[in-house]
């Protein structure tokens, strides 16, 4: 029974890691996209940029720097949790 519950909680455990992986990876890329990609166009600019597409960009493109570094870190923790778990039982 113990051993179910232990195996249940892993599944559980991979399947949040693997969406949070998902989210950062999302932000990561919208980080790279909206910001670092444009940066010397922006800071010559001094405050935005105008992108082969017609996007206006902007140094606030670095906000979707937020989650993204939220999330990688709630995947690091969640993994180092499930290595801590694995190394005691």
């Amino acid at each position: 029974m113990a051993l179910c519950n232990l195996e249940r909680t892993n599944v559980n455990s991979m399947i949040k890691t693997s969406i949070r992986a998902a989210l950062a990876s999302f932000f990561w890329w919208n980080s790279w996209e909206r910001y670092w990609k444009y940066e010397e166009c922006i800071e010559q600019a001094a405050s935005s940029c105008i992108a082969a597409d017609g996007a206006n960009l902007t140094s606030g493109g670095l906000i979707w720097m937020l989650p993204a570094f939220y999330f990688s870190l709630r995947v690091v923790i969640s993994v180092c949790g499930y290595l801590l778990r694995r190394r005691k039982a």
